[in-house]
């Protein structure tokens, strides 16, 4: 039996695809293009199960569709570069050489930051139009949902 010996490379590749692998699911869980149409539907309604336990006004609802659906047209263009340098990376991983497998999960990695920080950026415009009691309502729902139901939250 051939012994299979631990390089560096061999190490920090492995890491890369399992986070990859790791964000792939979350990206996937969180990209309604690439989710099912049913489950598009519960991202969907989940949120907006969230906002209406939040007695919001009229004036704040038109606010956060407005901030939603901005966001919405703003990551679209990143899922669709995430897809294509994620197939890139995958290529790359069945013909390794260090330099593309490092360099096409360098461009994965610059990808997932982009959409955390596009997250992080509507919860923040989100978190704006709320009040105080909302905010804490809000952030107590989303850790929910968070540990319930396999992050779906901000």
């Amino acid at each position: 039996m051939k012994k299979i010996v631990a390089t560096p490379f061999r190490t920090t590749v492995l890491a890369l695809l399992l986070i990859l692998c790791v964000f792939s699911v979350a990206v996937a869980q969180t990209d309604p293009s690439t989710s099912p149409p049913n489950q598009r539907a519960f991202h969907k309604g989940f949120l907006q199960q969230v906002l209406s336990q939040l007695s919001l006004s009229p004036d704040q609802t038109s606010q956060i569709d407005a901030i939603l659906a901005t966001q919405r047209a703003a990551v679209k263009p990143l899922f669709v570069q995430l897809k294509q340098d994620r197939e890139t990376l995958m290529n790359a991983v069945a013909n390794p050489a260090s330099e593309s497998v490092s360099a096409a999960a360098s461009v994965v990695g610059g990808d997932l930051a982009q959409l955390i920080v596009a997250k992080l950026n509507t919860k923040a415009q989100i978190m704006a139009v709320l009040n105080a009691d909302q905010q804490a309502e809000f952030e107590k729902l989303m850790k929910v949902a968070r540990h319930g139901h396999g992050g779906f939250g901000f």
